[in-house]
């Protein structure tokens, strides 16, 4: 059968933290039909273990260190990326490139330039932070020359299309969204984990208050004013919890800023975690004020929880909001705005209808969807 699989090789999908673009590789992997997709991955020739790395080898899915990082050598990077691709040429029937913003679409234009038969980009997020000028340049030419090289165009949502690739493009190019689903399943309320794990992390007193966010440390997951509204509940709420999920490069500025504000003994710091389903379970609410998003996965994830989740307004999509549970604030509103809308909020449970469970964002109903696709673009 192996003759027959199609197989795809992707870029840019995979760190070493387990951030968005991770948890949807992994959850796609663990879904699709192996019989008929191989799914292998390209990623930078540095040796630091890549997030669920084990796990995507145990699925039969290849990792190859086979490239240099454009930052690090322009030259190199190209030359890497060829040699890649002159060393697999007829090997791989689908190259998918997972973008964060366009700045850098090389793995595609060498892919198409060896005959890979198809060429897909993936926007995996909107209204990211351009900041400087080579970068617009770059986005804009990338812009330009993409239909050349891409055959068809992916999205987490309508808005991260459209930033990404810009309207034209997103019109005429073949286009799908790709919702971030999950195994909802995992994601259920289970009240029996809720007393385990407050009690493994010192969380029972009667009325505490405890307050949840999951998303690397990095400038757009907006850490820095998660601490600056959880700093103006604690002044309301002196049993108010703060947990933090994952990891990233602003960690130490975060928790020295959470230390310079008093506050280490209401924030508990739980780094990378493979049980962010049960997490969930301890958390009464949900914090997300992202700078920018392409969907917001986690916000999903918290909703089939039934928390009550506060996210940024003209920030994360509308669309994100399928159970009526997501407040929108907007990013110019206050610490201590935010704060008192969190605390005048009723953040029981909600139990979710069957019908909104099983909905667009669950694996089951996606993944065949996507294989649908996929099958009818090598046609």
């Amino acid at each position: 059968m192996e003759k027959n699989k199609i197989k795809i090789i992707e870029y840019g999908a995979l760190t070493s933290t387990k951030g968005g673009i991770e948890s949807y590789i992994i959850t796609q992997l663990r879904h699709i039909n192996k019989d008929k997709f191989q799914i292998d991955f390209l990623v930078p020739n540095e040796y630091e273990e890549l997030a669920y790395e084990h796990e995507i080898k145990a699925l039969n899915s290849k990792i190859y260190r086979g490239y240099i990082r454009w930052k690090n050598s322009f030259w190199g990077h190209y030359y890497t990326l060829y040699k890649f691709f002159k060393q697999h040429k007829g090997e791989y029937d689908i190259a998918i490139g997972n973008y964060l913003d366009l700045q850098n679409i090389n793995f595609l234009i060498i892919a198409k330039l060896f005959g890979v038969k198809v060429c897909i980009a993936h926007a995996h997020a909107g209204n990211n932070l351009r900041k400087n000028i080579k970068r617009n340049i770059l986005v804009k030419f990338n812009r330009c020359v993409l239909s050349f090289f891409v055959d068809k165009l992916f999205a987490c949502s309508k808005n991260a299309g459209n930033w990404m690739f810009g309207n034209k493009n997103w019109k005429e190019i073949d286009h799908y969204i790709i919702e971030n689903s999950i195994d909802y399943n995992k994601f259920l309320f289970n009240m029996k984990k809720r007393i385990e794990l407050k009690h493994n992390l010192n969380l029972e007193l009667g009325n505490t208050l405890v307050i949840g966010h999951t998303g690397r440390f990095a400038e757009e997951k907006n850490h820095e004013f998660i601490i600056d509204i959880f700093n103006e509940i604690v002044k309301v709420n002196k049993n108010a919890y703060l947990v933090l999920i994952g990891d990233g490069v602003l960690k130490e500025y975060i928790e020295a800023k959470i230390n310079k504000l008093n506050l280490s003994e209401h924030v508990l710091l739980l780094g990378e975690c493979s049980n962010i389903n049960e997490l969930l379970n301890i958390m009464d609410i949900f914090l997300f004020p992202s700078k920018t998003e392409g969907l917001g996965i986690s916000l999903i994830e918290a909703q089939i929880n039934g928390l009550l989740c506060f996210t940024s307004e003209g920030v994360v999509p509308d669309e994100v909001n399928f159970t009526e549970n997501v407040n929108f604030i907007s990013l110019d509103k206050s610490a201590a705005y935010w704060a008192e809308k969190i605390l005048e909020k009723d953040y029981s449970r909600k139990v979710l209808k069957k019908s909104l469970l099983i909905s667009k964002y669950d694996i089951n109903n996606t993944i065949s969807a996507v294989e649908k696709i996929l099958l009818e673009a090598i046609k």
